[in-house]
């Protein structure tokens, strides 16, 4: 019996070793962790400690703080042609340097990098020139490096005055520009520069999905300085063109096939004799006809007065309505 003690005593000496040895393992990773969250906790409170975000991170007066600013196009969404705006959903890359928000990470067990709210930051004052409506941001945390670099992305949504050409409707090409700039800050104060390395990088369309109706067929960036008569510097500008090529399946079926069945039948009306009940019919179905579908372009494209009375020429001269309402024209004198 004593044998038989002694031998289920052995035993247990391997599963108490085991436990011994899991319980110093957790208790090294969480020491490591919580020394790491201290070190951030302590760094964030020495960075914050005299930090005035109101105030441009610049080391004089005389200096300007360069900021670099490009566009992520996430997706469309809205193109509408009746009050000329365009809509997207994008992403801001904003790149500028902090002095005052730099460090040595031996001094804080090896953090190289800190997240702060972008609300506790300075930010740059980049603004969409021709904006419509309220511009959406949605406040993201900021990357800070050790160096004092700042990277901020935020989510936005914008909205923006397009004008739409419509010519070639629906067969068109559109192109739209987005203006950013400094609304108070001069490039002696601000220096807004393009974040890319080349005109199609400074608008990415990695993340883009695809609209149903629109295919942005090529997006580009240019930076200008524009000078005012208030001020003695001039104001950097961003101007961001995406051309947008529409998509025509839907418009050929719904507009361009049923106009050309109209157009067919219009000849028969030559053929039948003026007294016949059935050349009057004929011709009421394909009236009919023409004026839906010019209700219904209506009801798409910009009435005149909305369109402005500069475009009118370019309006009147769309290829659908052109091609309808002179068909309509020659039924009624037939």
């Amino acid at each position: 019996m004593a044998a038989s003690n002694r031998s289920k005593g052995f035993w247990h000496i391997p599963m108490l070793l085991e436990a011994v040895i899991l319980l110093v393992i957790s208790q090294v990773f969480c020491a490591d962790n919580s020394s790491f969250i201290t070190q951030e906790r302590r760094l964030y409170k020495d960075l914050m400690k005299n930090y005035v975000k109101s105030i441009r991170p610049a080391r004089n007066a005389s200096d300007n703080v360069t900021v670099r600013f490009g566009l992520s196009i996430l997706n469309i969404a809205d193109v509408d042609l009746k009050t000329h705006t365009l809509s997207l959903n994008v992403w801001a890359d904003e790149v500028w340097n902090e002095p005052q928000l730099s460090w040595d990470p031996n001094l804080y067990g090896g953090v190289k990098s800190l997240q702060i709210p972008a609300a506790a930051l300075w930010k740059p004052d980049i603004t969409l020139y021709n904006n419509f409506g309220d511009t959406y941001t949605q406040e993201a945390n900021a990357v800070v490096l050790n160096t004092g670099v700042v990277y901020y992305v935020p989510y936005m949504r914008l909205k923006s005055y397009c004008s739409y050409d419509l010519t070639r409707f629906p067969y068109d090409t559109q192109e739209c520009t987005l203006l950013f700039g400094s609304w108070v800050y001069d490039e002696s104060m601000l220096d807004i520069q393009l974040n890319g390395n080349s005109s199609e990088n400074y608008v990415s369309l990695a993340s883009f999905r695809e609209h149903h109706e629109w295919n942005v067929t090529m997006a580009s960036g240019r930076r200008d300085v524009i000078k005012y008569p208030c001020c003695a510097h001039g104001f950097a500008h961003l101007t961001f063109t995406l051309t947008m090529k529409r998509l025509t399946t839907y418009y050929t079926y719904v507009y361009v096939t049923p106009c050309m069945l109209l157009n067919l039948l219009l000849p028969l009306m030559f053929l039948l004799p003026p007294e016949t009940r059935q050349k009057t019919t004929l011709g009421i179905g394909i009236f009919i006809g023409y004026s839906i579908l010019l209700l219904m372009l209506e009801m798409t494209l910009p009435s005149a007065f909305s369109y402005g009375l500069r475009h009118w020429h370019d309006f009147s001269n769309d290829i659908i309505g052109d091609w309808c309402s002179d068909d309509m024209l020659l039924g009624i004198c037939t």
